[in-house]
C-alpha cells in the first residue's frame, strides 16, 4: 500500500500497527544505546541476532543512531 492508502482487511492493518510499534520501539532502544546493537538488545530483552532480522526486516540503519 502507499503510505497514504489504509489497509483494506483487519490482518493487514494488524500488520501495519505491528510495523509501527516495533520501529518506534527498535529507534528509541537504538537511540538510547548510541546505535549499538548489543546494548539495544539487551535493553528490549532480545538477542543481538533478534534484533539484527528486525533492522533488515524494517530496513532501519543502526549507523542513523551512532553516537559520533
Amino acid at each position: 500500500h502507499a503510505p497514504d492508502e489504509s489497509p483494506s482487511s483487519y490482518e493487514e492493518a494488524k500488520e501495519a500497527a505491528v510495523r509501527s510499534f516495533q520501529r518506534g520501539f527498535i529507534e528509541r532502544a537504538l537511540a538510547r544505546s548510541g546505535g549499538n546493537v548489543t546494548r539495544a538488545a539487551e535493553s528490549c530483552g532480545m538477542t543481538r541476532a533478534a534484533l539484527q532480522r528486525i533492522l533488515r526486516a524494517l530496513d532501519i540503519d543502526r549507523g542513523a543512531f551512532a553516537s559520533d
